[in-house]
Protein backbone atom coordinates (compact mmCIF):
# COMPACT_ATOMS: atom_id res chain seq x y z
CA UNK A 1 0.00 0.00 0.00
CA UNK A 2 1.33 3.41 -0.99
CA UNK A 3 -0.07 6.46 0.79
CA UNK A 4 -0.58 9.44 -1.49
CA UNK A 5 1.28 11.54 1.09
CA UNK A 6 4.44 9.55 0.33
CA UNK A 7 4.09 10.16 -3.40
CA UNK A 8 3.46 13.89 -2.89
CA UNK A 9 6.76 14.23 -1.04
CA UNK A 10 8.89 11.66 -2.85
CA UNK A 11 7.98 12.17 -6.52
CA UNK A 12 9.00 15.86 -6.78
CA UNK A 13 12.30 15.07 -5.04
CA UNK A 14 12.99 12.18 -7.40
CA UNK A 15 12.07 14.30 -10.43
CA UNK A 16 14.37 17.09 -9.26
CA UNK A 17 17.44 14.87 -9.84
CA UNK A 18 17.01 14.35 -13.63
CA UNK A 19 15.75 17.93 -13.94
CA UNK A 20 19.02 19.08 -12.36
CA UNK A 21 21.14 16.82 -14.55
CA UNK A 22 19.27 17.88 -17.70
CA UNK A 23 19.01 21.55 -16.80
CA UNK A 24 20.62 22.61 -20.08
CA UNK A 25 18.11 20.58 -22.09
CA UNK A 26 14.77 22.26 -21.56
CA UNK A 27 13.09 19.81 -23.91
CA UNK A 28 13.60 17.09 -21.26
CA UNK A 29 13.56 19.20 -18.09
CA UNK A 30 10.12 20.77 -18.55
CA UNK A 31 8.21 17.54 -19.44
CA UNK A 32 9.64 15.84 -16.34
CA UNK A 33 8.43 18.64 -14.06
CA UNK A 34 5.03 19.03 -15.73
CA UNK A 35 4.51 15.24 -15.81
CA UNK A 36 5.10 14.92 -12.06
CA UNK A 37 2.71 17.79 -11.31
CA UNK A 38 0.03 16.31 -13.59
CA UNK A 39 0.39 12.83 -12.06
CA UNK A 40 0.00 14.13 -8.50
CA UNK A 41 -3.01 16.23 -9.53
CA UNK A 42 -4.53 13.10 -11.06
CA UNK A 43 -4.01 11.17 -7.81
CA UNK A 44 -5.66 13.91 -5.80
CA UNK A 45 -8.53 14.58 -8.21
CA UNK A 46 -9.72 11.05 -8.96
CA UNK A 47 -12.78 9.90 -7.01
CA UNK A 48 -12.10 7.56 -4.14
CA UNK A 49 -13.17 3.93 -4.09
CA UNK A 50 -14.00 1.98 -0.89
CA UNK A 51 -13.39 4.98 1.31
CA UNK A 52 -9.86 6.03 0.41
CA UNK A 53 -8.46 3.83 -2.36
CA UNK A 54 -7.67 5.85 -5.47
CA UNK A 55 -6.76 2.95 -7.73
CA UNK A 56 -4.92 -0.36 -7.72
CA UNK A 57 -1.93 -1.45 -9.78
CA UNK A 58 -1.39 -5.21 -9.63
CA UNK A 59 -1.31 -6.13 -5.99
CA UNK A 60 -0.57 -2.58 -4.80
CA UNK A 61 -3.09 0.02 -3.75
CA UNK A 62 -2.59 3.76 -3.72
CA UNK A 63 -4.74 5.22 -0.95
CA UNK A 64 -5.61 8.84 -0.47
CA UNK A 65 -6.18 9.07 3.28
CA UNK A 66 -3.70 6.44 4.40
CA UNK A 67 -1.32 7.84 7.06
CA UNK A 68 2.42 8.03 6.55
CA UNK A 69 4.49 7.86 9.73
CA UNK A 70 8.00 9.35 9.63
CA UNK A 71 10.03 9.52 12.88
CA UNK A 72 6.85 9.38 14.91
CA UNK A 73 5.14 12.15 12.94
CA UNK A 74 2.03 11.55 10.85
CA UNK A 75 1.46 12.85 7.34
CA UNK A 76 -2.04 12.46 5.92
CA UNK A 77 -4.00 13.99 3.03
CA UNK A 78 -7.06 15.62 4.55
CA UNK A 79 -10.02 16.85 2.53
CA UNK A 80 -9.06 20.52 2.71
CA UNK A 81 -5.39 19.75 2.04
CA UNK A 82 -6.42 17.80 -1.04
CA UNK A 83 -7.77 20.83 -2.89
CA UNK A 84 -4.96 23.06 -1.66
CA UNK A 85 -2.40 20.62 -3.06
CA UNK A 86 -4.22 20.45 -6.39
CA UNK A 87 -4.08 24.22 -6.65
CA UNK A 88 -0.41 24.33 -5.65
CA UNK A 89 0.77 21.68 -8.14
CA UNK A 90 -1.42 23.17 -10.89
CA UNK A 91 0.26 26.54 -10.37
CA UNK A 92 3.72 24.97 -10.58
CA UNK A 93 2.75 22.91 -13.64
CA UNK A 94 1.63 26.05 -15.47
CA UNK A 95 4.61 28.19 -14.47
CA UNK A 96 7.36 25.69 -15.30
CA UNK A 97 6.73 25.71 -19.10
CA UNK A 98 6.99 29.52 -19.19
CA UNK A 99 10.71 29.23 -18.41
CA UNK A 100 11.26 27.88 -21.93
CA UNK A 101 10.63 31.31 -23.43
CA UNK A 102 12.50 33.29 -20.76
CA UNK A 103 15.63 32.16 -18.96
CA UNK A 104 15.11 32.05 -15.19
CA UNK A 105 18.38 30.40 -14.21
CA UNK A 106 19.24 26.76 -13.76
CA UNK A 107 17.67 26.63 -10.27
CA UNK A 108 14.08 27.35 -11.25
CA UNK A 109 12.81 23.90 -12.22
CA UNK A 110 14.87 21.51 -10.01
CA UNK A 111 14.68 23.65 -6.87
CA UNK A 112 11.04 24.45 -7.64
CA UNK A 113 10.27 20.73 -7.56
CA UNK A 114 12.14 20.32 -4.26
CA UNK A 115 10.24 23.30 -2.88
CA UNK A 116 6.95 21.67 -3.87
CA UNK A 117 7.94 18.62 -1.82
CA UNK A 118 8.73 20.75 1.24
CA UNK A 119 5.52 22.77 0.96
CA UNK A 120 3.50 19.58 0.54
CA UNK A 121 5.04 18.24 3.74
CA UNK A 122 4.18 21.52 5.50
CA UNK A 123 0.51 21.07 4.63
CA UNK A 124 0.32 17.37 5.52
CA UNK A 125 2.44 16.96 8.67
CA UNK A 126 1.11 17.07 12.21
CA UNK A 127 1.85 18.39 14.88
CA UNK A 128 1.80 21.79 13.27
CA UNK A 129 5.17 22.92 14.66
CA UNK A 130 6.86 20.64 12.12
CA UNK A 131 5.04 22.55 9.37
CA UNK A 132 7.21 25.53 10.32
CA UNK A 133 10.33 23.37 9.94
CA UNK A 134 9.20 22.29 6.47
CA UNK A 135 8.55 25.92 5.55
CA UNK A 136 12.08 26.77 6.68
CA UNK A 137 13.42 24.13 4.28
CA UNK A 138 11.28 25.58 1.49
CA UNK A 139 12.57 29.08 2.29
CA UNK A 140 16.18 27.89 2.04
CA UNK A 141 15.47 26.48 -1.42
CA UNK A 142 13.63 29.65 -2.42
CA UNK A 143 16.59 31.80 -1.34
CA UNK A 144 18.79 29.98 -3.86
CA UNK A 145 16.14 30.49 -6.55
CA UNK A 146 15.93 34.22 -5.78
CA UNK A 147 19.64 35.00 -5.85
CA UNK A 148 20.49 33.23 -9.08
CA UNK A 149 22.81 35.28 -11.25
CA UNK A 150 21.14 37.17 -14.06
CA UNK A 151 22.61 39.37 -16.74
CA UNK A 152 21.85 43.04 -16.41
CA UNK A 153 22.40 45.64 -19.13
CA UNK A 154 24.48 43.04 -21.06
CA UNK A 155 27.56 44.23 -19.16
CA UNK A 156 27.54 43.07 -15.56
CA UNK A 157 26.09 40.40 -13.34
CA UNK A 158 24.26 40.98 -10.11
CA UNK A 159 23.25 38.62 -7.34
CA UNK A 160 19.91 39.45 -5.70
CA UNK A 161 21.10 38.97 -2.13
CA UNK A 162 18.74 41.50 -0.54
CA UNK A 163 15.55 39.75 -1.62
CA UNK A 164 16.89 36.33 -0.65
CA UNK A 165 18.08 37.61 2.72
CA UNK A 166 14.76 39.34 3.48
CA UNK A 167 12.75 36.26 2.52
CA UNK A 168 14.89 33.82 4.48
CA UNK A 169 15.05 36.14 7.50
CA UNK A 170 11.26 36.53 7.62
CA UNK A 171 10.67 32.76 7.57
CA UNK A 172 13.45 32.16 10.11
CA UNK A 173 11.99 34.74 12.50
CA UNK A 174 8.61 33.02 12.21
CA UNK A 175 10.09 29.69 13.33
CA UNK A 176 10.61 30.68 17.03
CA UNK A 177 7.02 31.93 17.13
CA UNK A 178 5.74 28.51 16.06
CA UNK A 179 8.07 26.73 18.49
CA UNK A 180 6.93 28.98 21.33
CA UNK A 181 3.27 28.41 20.43
CA UNK A 182 3.80 24.64 20.44
CA UNK A 183 5.39 24.84 23.89
CA UNK A 184 2.53 26.94 25.28
CA UNK A 185 -0.08 24.57 23.85
CA UNK A 186 1.74 21.59 25.31
CA UNK A 187 1.73 23.21 28.73
CA UNK A 188 -1.97 24.14 28.39
CA UNK A 189 -2.85 20.51 27.66
CA UNK A 190 -2.06 19.65 31.30
CA UNK A 191 -4.57 22.18 32.60
CA UNK A 192 -8.35 22.10 32.81
CA UNK A 193 -11.29 24.47 32.96
CA UNK A 194 -10.87 28.18 32.39
CA UNK A 195 -7.14 27.95 32.87
CA UNK A 196 -6.78 26.31 29.46
CA UNK A 197 -8.12 29.35 27.59
CA UNK A 198 -5.92 31.70 29.58
CA UNK A 199 -2.85 29.56 28.87
CA UNK A 200 -3.61 29.34 25.15
CA UNK A 201 -3.87 33.11 24.67
CA UNK A 202 -0.09 33.63 24.25
CA UNK A 203 -0.02 30.82 21.69
CA UNK A 204 -2.59 32.67 19.58
CA UNK A 205 -0.49 35.81 19.63
CA UNK A 206 2.67 33.92 18.68
CA UNK A 207 0.93 32.19 15.78
CA UNK A 208 -0.43 35.47 14.47
CA UNK A 209 3.08 36.95 14.53
CA UNK A 210 4.45 33.87 12.76
CA UNK A 211 1.86 33.92 10.00
CA UNK A 212 2.27 37.68 9.53
CA UNK A 213 5.98 37.13 8.88
CA UNK A 214 5.34 34.21 6.54
CA UNK A 215 2.77 36.12 4.47
CA UNK A 216 4.83 39.29 4.35
CA UNK A 217 1.88 41.12 5.94
CA UNK A 218 3.96 44.17 6.82
CA UNK A 219 3.87 47.38 4.78
CA UNK A 220 7.62 48.05 5.10
CA UNK A 221 10.78 45.98 5.66
CA UNK A 222 9.22 42.88 4.18
CA UNK A 223 10.36 40.59 1.36
CA UNK A 224 7.75 41.51 -1.26
CA UNK A 225 9.46 44.50 -2.89
CA UNK A 226 13.09 43.25 -2.78
CA UNK A 227 12.14 39.87 -4.23
CA UNK A 228 9.99 41.39 -6.99
CA UNK A 229 12.75 43.85 -7.87
CA UNK A 230 15.77 41.50 -7.89
CA UNK A 231 14.60 37.94 -8.40
CA UNK A 232 13.81 36.42 -11.81
CA UNK A 233 10.17 37.32 -12.54
CA UNK A 234 8.90 33.74 -12.77
CA UNK A 235 10.48 33.01 -9.39
CA UNK A 236 8.44 35.89 -7.97
CA UNK A 237 5.31 34.47 -9.62
CA UNK A 238 6.16 31.03 -8.20
CA UNK A 239 6.45 32.43 -4.69
CA UNK A 240 3.28 34.51 -5.03
CA UNK A 241 1.20 31.50 -6.07
CA UNK A 242 2.78 28.31 -4.71
CA UNK A 243 4.42 29.56 -1.51
CA UNK A 244 1.80 32.12 -0.48
CA UNK A 245 -0.94 29.67 -1.43
CA UNK A 246 0.56 26.98 0.82
CA UNK A 247 0.91 29.40 3.76
CA UNK A 248 -2.63 30.69 3.26
CA UNK A 249 -4.17 27.22 3.24
CA UNK A 250 -2.07 26.24 6.25
CA UNK A 251 -3.60 29.20 8.09
CA UNK A 252 -7.06 28.12 6.93
CA UNK A 253 -6.44 24.59 8.22
CA UNK A 254 -5.46 26.05 11.59
CA UNK A 255 -8.70 28.01 11.69
CA UNK A 256 -10.71 24.94 10.75
CA UNK A 257 -9.09 22.39 13.07
CA UNK A 258 -8.53 24.38 16.28
CA UNK A 259 -11.46 25.94 18.07
CA UNK A 260 -9.24 28.04 20.34
CA UNK A 261 -7.55 29.57 17.28
CA UNK A 262 -10.74 30.84 15.63
CA UNK A 263 -12.70 31.56 18.82
CA UNK A 264 -13.13 35.16 19.88
CA UNK A 265 -12.28 38.25 17.90
CA UNK A 266 -8.48 38.24 18.12
CA UNK A 267 -7.91 36.55 14.77
CA UNK A 268 -10.50 38.68 12.99
CA UNK A 269 -9.14 41.89 14.52
CA UNK A 270 -5.53 41.09 13.62
CA UNK A 271 -6.51 40.12 10.07
CA UNK A 272 -8.53 43.33 9.64
CA UNK A 273 -5.61 45.43 10.88
CA UNK A 274 -3.16 43.70 8.55
CA UNK A 275 -5.54 44.05 5.61
CA UNK A 276 -6.03 47.76 6.28
CA UNK A 277 -2.27 48.32 6.44
CA UNK A 278 -1.45 46.36 3.28
CA UNK A 279 -4.35 47.68 1.20
CA UNK A 280 -3.83 51.24 2.42
CA UNK A 281 -0.10 51.03 1.63
CA UNK A 282 -0.91 49.71 -1.84
CA UNK A 283 -3.47 52.44 -2.45
CA UNK A 284 -1.01 55.16 -1.46
CA UNK A 285 2.07 53.89 -3.33
CA UNK A 286 1.05 51.69 -6.28
CA UNK A 287 0.24 54.60 -8.60
CA UNK A 288 3.69 56.16 -8.10
CA UNK A 289 5.86 53.14 -8.95
CA UNK A 290 8.42 53.66 -11.70
CA UNK A 291 9.26 50.12 -12.73
CA UNK A 292 7.30 47.01 -13.66
CA UNK A 293 9.00 45.03 -10.89
CA UNK A 294 7.70 47.43 -8.27
CA UNK A 295 4.24 47.42 -9.86
CA UNK A 296 4.31 43.64 -9.47
CA UNK A 297 5.36 44.03 -5.84
CA UNK A 298 2.54 46.50 -5.17
CA UNK A 299 0.05 44.09 -6.72
CA UNK A 300 1.38 41.30 -4.55
CA UNK A 301 1.03 43.45 -1.43
CA UNK A 302 -2.59 44.15 -2.39
CA UNK A 303 -3.15 40.41 -2.87
CA UNK A 304 -1.87 39.75 0.65
CA UNK A 305 -4.22 42.45 1.92
CA UNK A 306 -7.15 40.81 0.13
CA UNK A 307 -6.31 37.44 1.66
CA UNK A 308 -6.19 39.00 5.13
CA UNK A 309 -9.48 40.75 4.40
CA UNK A 310 -11.04 37.38 3.65
CA UNK A 311 -9.52 35.80 6.75
CA UNK A 312 -11.22 38.50 8.81
CA UNK A 313 -14.55 36.90 7.88
CA UNK A 314 -15.87 33.77 9.55
CA UNK A 315 -18.19 32.42 6.85
CA UNK A 316 -17.59 29.62 4.38
CA UNK A 317 -17.71 31.91 1.34
CA UNK A 318 -14.41 33.50 2.38
CA UNK A 319 -12.64 30.15 1.94
CA UNK A 320 -13.98 29.85 -1.61
CA UNK A 321 -12.98 33.45 -2.33
CA UNK A 322 -9.43 32.79 -1.09
CA UNK A 323 -9.19 29.73 -3.33
CA UNK A 324 -10.36 31.76 -6.34
CA UNK A 325 -7.97 34.60 -5.53
CA UNK A 326 -5.08 32.13 -5.38
CA UNK A 327 -6.13 30.43 -8.61
CA UNK A 328 -6.51 33.74 -10.46
CA UNK A 329 -3.02 34.69 -9.31
CA UNK A 330 -1.58 31.91 -11.48
CA UNK A 331 -2.67 33.56 -14.73
CA UNK A 332 -2.19 37.16 -13.56
CA UNK A 333 1.34 36.90 -12.22
CA UNK A 334 2.39 34.20 -14.68
CA UNK A 335 1.64 36.38 -17.71
CA UNK A 336 2.99 39.53 -16.08
CA UNK A 337 6.20 37.74 -15.08
CA UNK A 338 6.61 36.34 -18.60
CA UNK A 339 6.44 39.80 -20.16
CA UNK A 340 8.69 41.27 -17.49
CA UNK A 341 11.31 38.56 -17.95
CA UNK A 342 11.32 39.17 -21.72
CA UNK A 343 12.01 42.86 -21.12
CA UNK A 344 14.76 42.19 -18.59
CA UNK A 345 16.31 39.59 -20.84
CA UNK A 346 16.41 41.96 -23.81
CA UNK A 347 17.17 45.32 -22.15
CA UNK A 348 18.50 44.37 -18.71
CA UNK A 349 16.16 46.79 -16.90
CA UNK A 350 12.48 47.25 -16.17
CA UNK A 351 12.07 50.92 -15.19
CA UNK A 352 9.64 52.98 -17.25
CA UNK A 353 12.13 55.63 -18.33
CA UNK A 354 14.60 53.12 -19.79
CA UNK A 355 11.88 51.17 -21.62
CA UNK A 356 10.29 54.09 -23.46
CA UNK A 357 9.24 52.76 -26.84
CA UNK A 358 10.56 49.25 -26.14
CA UNK A 359 7.15 47.73 -26.83
CA UNK A 360 7.55 48.48 -30.52
CA UNK A 361 10.56 46.17 -30.70
CA UNK A 362 9.00 43.42 -28.58
CA UNK A 363 5.22 43.32 -29.15
CA UNK A 364 4.73 40.13 -27.12
CA UNK A 365 6.13 41.66 -23.92
CA UNK A 366 3.54 44.48 -23.60
CA UNK A 367 0.80 42.04 -24.56
CA UNK A 368 1.74 39.65 -21.73
CA UNK A 369 2.23 42.49 -19.23
CA UNK A 370 -1.06 44.13 -20.23
CA UNK A 371 -3.08 40.90 -20.00
CA UNK A 372 -1.53 39.93 -16.68
CA UNK A 373 -1.78 43.45 -15.30
CA UNK A 374 -5.46 43.83 -16.16
CA UNK A 375 -6.11 40.55 -14.38
CA UNK A 376 -4.07 41.78 -11.41
CA UNK A 377 -6.31 44.82 -10.97
CA UNK A 378 -9.43 42.67 -11.37
CA UNK A 379 -10.84 44.25 -14.52
CA UNK A 380 -14.17 42.72 -15.64
CA UNK A 381 -13.64 40.11 -18.33
CA UNK A 382 -10.42 38.80 -16.80
CA UNK A 383 -9.82 35.84 -14.48
CA UNK A 384 -8.80 38.22 -11.72
CA UNK A 385 -12.27 39.74 -11.68
CA UNK A 386 -13.78 36.41 -10.55
CA UNK A 387 -11.68 36.38 -7.38
CA UNK A 388 -12.36 40.04 -6.68
CA UNK A 389 -16.09 39.52 -7.18
CA UNK A 390 -16.13 36.62 -4.73
CA UNK A 391 -14.14 38.73 -2.27
CA UNK A 392 -16.67 41.56 -2.60
CA UNK A 393 -19.54 39.11 -2.04
CA UNK A 394 -17.85 37.69 1.04
CA UNK A 395 -17.41 41.21 2.43
CA UNK A 396 -21.01 42.24 1.68
CA UNK A 397 -22.02 41.89 5.30
CA UNK A 398 -18.63 42.75 6.76
CA UNK A 399 -16.37 45.78 6.90
CA UNK A 400 -17.56 48.05 4.08
CA UNK A 401 -14.81 50.61 4.68
CA UNK A 402 -12.15 47.93 4.20
CA UNK A 403 -13.83 46.86 0.97
CA UNK A 404 -13.70 50.44 -0.27
CA UNK A 405 -9.98 50.63 0.52
CA UNK A 406 -9.46 47.47 -1.57
CA UNK A 407 -11.16 49.13 -4.55
CA UNK A 408 -9.01 52.23 -4.10
CA UNK A 409 -5.91 50.02 -4.06
CA UNK A 410 -7.01 48.41 -7.33
CA UNK A 411 -7.50 51.85 -8.92
CA UNK A 412 -4.06 52.93 -7.71
CA UNK A 413 -2.53 49.78 -9.18
CA UNK A 414 -4.34 50.45 -12.47
CA UNK A 415 -2.81 53.94 -12.63
CA UNK A 416 0.69 52.55 -12.05
CA UNK A 417 0.14 49.91 -14.73
CA UNK A 418 -1.17 52.52 -17.18
CA UNK A 419 1.91 54.70 -16.64
CA UNK A 420 4.17 51.75 -17.40
CA UNK A 421 2.23 50.66 -20.46
CA UNK A 422 2.15 54.24 -21.74
CA UNK A 423 5.94 54.46 -21.49
CA UNK A 424 6.37 51.01 -23.03
CA UNK A 425 4.29 51.90 -26.09
CA UNK A 426 5.44 55.50 -26.34
CA UNK A 427 7.80 56.81 -29.03
CA UNK A 428 11.17 57.93 -27.69
CA UNK A 429 12.23 61.45 -28.54
CA UNK A 430 14.44 61.78 -31.60
CA UNK A 431 17.11 64.48 -31.56
CA UNK A 432 17.73 66.06 -34.93
CA UNK A 433 21.22 67.35 -35.58
CA UNK A 434 21.50 70.93 -36.71
CA UNK A 435 22.29 71.19 -40.40
CA UNK A 436 25.24 73.16 -41.64
CA UNK A 437 23.60 76.12 -43.31
CA UNK A 438 26.78 77.15 -45.02
CA UNK A 439 27.33 73.88 -46.86
CA UNK A 440 23.75 72.62 -47.17
CA UNK A 441 22.12 73.17 -50.52
CA UNK A 442 19.16 75.49 -50.75
CA UNK A 443 16.88 72.65 -51.93
CA UNK A 444 17.58 70.70 -48.69
CA UNK A 445 15.98 73.37 -46.46
CA UNK A 446 12.32 72.61 -47.38
CA UNK A 447 13.00 68.90 -47.19
CA UNK A 448 14.53 69.28 -43.72
CA UNK A 449 11.52 71.27 -42.53
CA UNK A 450 9.15 68.65 -43.90
CA UNK A 451 11.11 65.94 -42.13
CA UNK A 452 10.93 67.87 -38.86
CA UNK A 453 7.18 68.33 -39.23
CA UNK A 454 6.77 64.64 -40.01
CA UNK A 455 8.74 63.64 -36.89
CA UNK A 456 6.70 66.08 -34.81
CA UNK A 457 3.42 64.66 -36.14
CA UNK A 458 4.58 61.09 -35.47
CA UNK A 459 5.56 62.05 -31.93
CA UNK A 460 2.19 63.70 -31.25
CA UNK A 461 0.31 60.73 -32.72
CA UNK A 462 2.32 58.26 -30.61
CA UNK A 463 1.64 60.25 -27.44
CA UNK A 464 -2.07 60.40 -28.23
CA UNK A 465 -2.14 56.63 -28.65
CA UNK A 466 -0.27 56.18 -25.37
CA UNK A 467 -2.70 58.45 -23.53
CA UNK A 468 -5.63 56.59 -25.12
CA UNK A 469 -4.17 53.34 -23.83
CA UNK A 470 -3.83 54.81 -20.37
CA UNK A 471 -7.44 55.98 -20.42
CA UNK A 472 -8.57 52.55 -21.67
CA UNK A 473 -6.94 50.97 -18.62
CA UNK A 474 -7.81 53.56 -15.99
CA UNK A 475 -11.30 54.61 -17.14
CA UNK A 476 -13.00 51.21 -16.58
CA UNK A 477 -11.48 50.89 -13.13
CA UNK A 478 -12.45 54.47 -12.18
CA UNK A 479 -15.95 54.04 -13.59
CA UNK A 480 -16.41 50.78 -11.68
CA UNK A 481 -15.24 52.52 -8.54
CA UNK A 482 -17.63 55.44 -8.87
CA UNK A 483 -20.60 53.39 -10.01
CA UNK A 484 -20.12 50.78 -7.29
CA UNK A 485 -18.65 52.73 -4.39
CA UNK A 486 -19.73 56.34 -4.74
CA UNK A 487 -23.22 55.71 -3.24
CA UNK A 488 -21.70 53.79 -0.35
CA UNK A 489 -19.04 56.46 0.15
CA UNK A 490 -21.62 59.24 0.20
CA UNK A 491 -23.84 57.25 2.57
CA UNK A 492 -20.93 56.65 4.96
CA UNK A 493 -19.99 60.34 4.85
CA UNK A 494 -23.57 61.41 5.51
CA UNK A 495 -23.82 58.98 8.42
CA UNK A 496 -20.60 60.34 9.92
CA UNK A 497 -21.80 63.95 9.57
CA UNK A 498 -25.12 63.05 11.19
CA UNK A 499 -23.36 61.43 14.13
CA UNK A 500 -21.09 64.47 14.52
CA UNK A 501 -24.08 66.82 14.44
CA UNK A 502 -25.91 64.74 17.06
CA UNK A 503 -22.82 64.67 19.29
CA UNK A 504 -22.05 68.37 19.20
CA UNK A 505 -25.68 69.50 19.40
Amino acid sequence: MFPVALLIIALPLLAAVPALLLRRLRVFEIPIAVGVCAFIILLLALPTVDGSTVFSIGGYQIELNAPLTVLGRTLRVREMDRYALILMFAAAGLLFPLSVRSNQGWTFVPLGLAMLSALGAALLIRPFVFSALALEVAASLAAMMIQVEREEAHEKHRVATLGAMRFLTAVTLALPAFLGAAFVIGEAANLSGDAVAAAQAPALGLLLIGFALLLGALPIFTWLHPVSRDAPPLVTAFLSTVYLGAVTFLLLSFRQEYEWFRAGTTLQGAASLGAALMLGFGALTAWAQRSFGRVMASGLAIEVGLVLMMLAQSNVVSVEAIALLTGARIASYGLFALGLSLLRQEFGRDDFQSLTGAGRRMPWAPLAIGAGGLSMIGLPGTIGFVGRWMAARAMAGGDQELLMVSFLASVSLAIGLARGMGALLDTPGVSVADADEGTAPIEAEPLGRLGTLRQLAEGVWARLKARALQLSVVAPAVSIFWLGLAPQLLATLAHALANAYTFYR
